[in-house]
């Protein structure tokens, strides 16, 4: 939240004397964005000088804020004339004439401020338009034409800083928890659609073997992460 305000924070002073409007897009049934998103928003107007408007998933029957609700997020068109989106959703499975105007606003290249479970904003399931951006889907990075069509691949570097063991707590069987130093972890994965219904992918975690200590104290067991591991998996399609 810190550095959502400090983004918002730099906005404001890099503004024209025109008021700038945020869009907050808000739905998730873990995590409240339906009461965060607004006091954000209220911040942004009070101290910051902002026009804004809050989205929220709606029950449309009953015309109420409804977390719950996965295929209904109306309002969205006012992407259209907003300078920043900021997103926190979960799992929404909208409709095209809905993920037309989110789609649109990102491919104009315009600036988005995602939180939390906006790194799995939409599943798609029932869209055909619009289900690469679903946030299980290969196709954002997959190959589709020439020799390579089909194949992908991806690295991810992990880098974790010192931290104290057990999360810091003190219990009784672990009074006094050791700091745990830092380190950087290696993944990578392969993969490969072969046709419409059989694809695989390999993944390795850790690639470099590293010593990975992720839980110490000294009143128990020093706990290491699992050396390098290779998993190897063949799915078919329906």
């Amino acid at each position: 939240m810190r550095i959502t305000l400090a983004a918002l924070a730099l906005l404001a002073a890099t503004a024209a004397a025109q008021p700038k409007r945020i869009v907050f897009v808000s739905g998730d049934e873990e995590y409240r964005s339906e009461e965060a998103l607004p006091m954000l928003a209220q911040i942004a107007e009070a101290k910051h000088g902002f026009r804004t408007t809050v989205l929220y998933s709606i029950d449309p029957a009953a015309g109420v804020i409804d977390p719950e609700n996965q295929r209904n997020i109306p309002g969205l068109e006012a992407l259209r004339a907003a300078d920043l989106m900021v997103i926190f959703t979960r799992f929404r499975d909208l409709p095209d004439e809905q993920m037309r105007h989110i789609v649109e606003y990102v491919e104009a290249g315009k600036p988005v401020i995602g939180i939390r479970t906006a790194t799995h904003a939409f599943q798609l399931r029932t869209s055909p338009t619009y289900a690469r951006w679903s946030w299980n889907s290969r196709l954002l990075y997959e190959r589709s034409e020439g020799r390579l069509a089909g194949w992908s691949a991806s690295l991810a570097l992990l880098n974790q800083g010192a931290r104290l063991g057990s999360n810091g707590a003190q219990t009784f069987s672990a009074p006094d928890p050791l700091w745990l130093p830092a380190y950087t972890r290696l993944d990578a994965s392969l993969a490969c659609r072969l046709n419409r219904h059989w694809d695989w992918a390999m993944t390795v975690e850790n690639l470099a073997d590293r010593r990975i200590w992720i839980n110490a104290t000294t009143g128990a067991a020093m706990e290491q992460a699992p050396p390098r591991t290779v998993t190897l998996r063949v799915s078919w399609r329906f």
